[in-house]
């Protein structure tokens, strides 16, 4: 707005010169990139102008007011601020980036400005706050009159140059009178999400002014609850992730009330409910498949299944278990009267369990083995390789393979049936106390705990140990201390199938390409290939 539109009164000094007490306070603070900052009173003169929104029944209403202070009176010097609002409607904040209004400044001639920092600044950013607007109490028409116009306010503003101005200001002067109608208006009370705190634009604490759920204090139960949160559900602690220019908290799931770090830790239902990293499975029995893996909860009344269910693997029956084995495509579990379930893909008939009394049941991808409560090994589904066709005796293990299966006689000796033309079904001769079939090589469990395999050239660890399974093209072994390790052929460790968890475990299972096992804690914890989600239980 053209200031040639005015009667303006220019005072020079803060006492001014029209005969009537006009004062002027504007100490600002200019502050430069390098840190450096200058403070300068900007009262030597001082002039305002404004138009008015008259009414029969109101008071007048500032608009459009402009507002100049000079740090200098000298001729040809120049250190000024100049304020402009053209969308002004009340007291409140009014954002200075130009969309409306803007503060420009000159500090060509301003006392302790370096030369660097010598210019003519606008800002880019920052606001202006009207803090009080008086142009009187009476109603009516002033249009050509003196009005009496008094200004209190704060600014903060900073150039696209880096250079910043703050301070308060005060500014009271007569302005001949013109009217005018309200064109728009930019204020803003500074918190239009109504929460109760300041948008940090304008300087207040608010991290986020356009949620109500963001703010100071909004996450009580957090150790620092003053800093700025998000709680978007409500349970007082602060969203975990919670975006730019948040602070973030300890509430992993702020969209769930009952999900934070004080919340009882619920078995199962595949969520971390106290928000320590960690969900709760707690298990007393485990099988890992090919691309699925099965686990009974501790108090072996519930079966989960996870992973993939293309052939109703992963769909267990709601009945009660004492030994889970994962197959191929299938799954079986033995039965506290000792009979044998299975689910799962049926192709070669490995689900059609037959009737009787087992005592152990051990699942491959197409055929499943089971040891009858008198020792006898009976095998279903596959046999083109014979892997099905048991040898007569006792046994005390069983391990069913792809192309062959193996047990463990009531003497310590392996004995392997099926495709025993393949190394890893030519077990060694020795007494053994179980032994695990895999597709490349298998291993057995010495009487003294040692780890023999056969099979593809691998080389298992030294040491004691009390399981050993062995998978695809690897295998793992628990030691007497519950560490595990793991090794495999070459290349096969894509999947970080060796880099096995650190806690101690009581058992393991290994499948195609992933690994489960329950720790000494009970609680599931599986890693390698996730592609079916098959290593993560829920």
């Amino acid at each position: 707005m053209s200031r040639s539109l005015f009667v303006l009164f220019a005072l020079a000094g803060c006492d001014g010169l029209t005969g009537s007490r006009s004062p002027c306070s504007a100490d600002f603070t200019l502050s430069f990139p390098d840190g450096s900052s200058v403070d300068l009173d900007f009262c030597e003169s001082y002039t305002m102008e404004a138009t008015y929104e008259f009414d029969p029944d109101d008071p007048p209403e500032l608009r459009a007011p402009t507002m100049e202070f000079n740090a200098t009176t000298e001729p040809g010097f120049e250190c000024r601020v100049f304020i402009t609002e053209p969308a002004a409607c009340g007291e409140g904040f009014y954002t200075m980036d130009g969309s409306s209004g803007s503060v420009s400044f000159s500090t060509l001639d301003c006392s302790g400005v370096a030369d660097d920092f010598e210019g003519e600044f606008v800002s880019s950013t920052g606001y202006v706050r009207l803090d009080l607007i008086d142009a009187g109490d009476e109603a009516g028409s002033f249009t050509g009159e003196p009005l009496t116009t008094n200004i209190t306010g704060y600014l903060s503003v900073r150039s696209v140059e880096g250079v910043a101005l703050t301070g308060d200001f005060t500014i009271s002067q007569d302005v001949v009178a013109e009217d005018a109608e309200e064109s728009g208006c930019a204020v803003s009370n500074g918190d239009e999400d109504d929460d109760g705190y300041v948008d940090e634009y304008f300087d207040g604490d608010d991290c986020d002014d356009a949620r109500e759920d963001t703010h100071p204090g909004v996450a009580a139960n957090e150790e620092d609850s003053s800093e700025c949160r998000t709680d978007e559900d409500g349970d007082r602690y602060g969203a975990m992730y919670a975006g730019e220019g948040v602070s973030d908290g300890t509430d992993c799931d702020d969209s769930d009330y009952s999900i934070n770090p004080s919340a009882e830790e619920v078995a199962w239902d595949g969520a971390d409910n106290d928000c320590d990293g960690v969900s709760s499975h707690p298990a007393s029995l485990l099988a890992a498949g090919a691309d699925h893996s099965c686990a009974v909860d501790l108090e072996g009344e519930n079966i989960y299944c996870w992973g993939s269910d293309s052939y109703g693997q992963s769909s267990a029956p709601d009945e009660e278990f004492t030994q889970l084995a994962a197959g191929g495509y299938h799954t079986c579990g033995l039965k506290a009267d000792g009979q044998v379930k299975c689910w799962g893909g049926n192709a070669y008939g490995q689900t059609t369990a037959p009737g009787g009394s087992f005592s152990l049941v051990s699942a491959a991808y197409y055929n499943t083995c089971a040891i009858t409560q008198g020792g006898e090994v009976q095998c279903w589904g596959r046999d083109d390789d014979g892997q099905s066709s048991p040898p007569e005796g006792d046994f005390i293990q069983v391990s069913a393979g792809y192309s062959c299966s193996c047990g463990v006689d009531e003497s310590g000796v392996i004995e392997c049936w099926g495709a025993t033309e393949l190394p890893q079904c030519a077990p060694p001769a020795g007494e053994f106390s179980a032994v695990s079939v895999g597709n490349s090589f298998s291993c057995a469990l010495s009487l003294s705990g040692e780890v023999i395999c056969w099979g593809t050239a691998t080389e298992p660890p030294t040491g004691t140990f009390k399981q050993v399974a062995a998978g695809g093209y690897y295998a793992c072994a628990v030691a007497t201390d519950g560490s595990v390790q793991c090794w495999g052929v070459e290349g096969t460790d894509e999947h970080g199938l060796c880099e096995s968890p650190t806690a101690a475990f009581s058992f393991i299972d290994a499948s195609n390409a992933h690994v489960c096992g329950i720790t000494e804690m009970d609680e599931v914890d599986c890693w390698g290939y996730g592609g079916t989600g098959a290593s993560s239980p829920p």
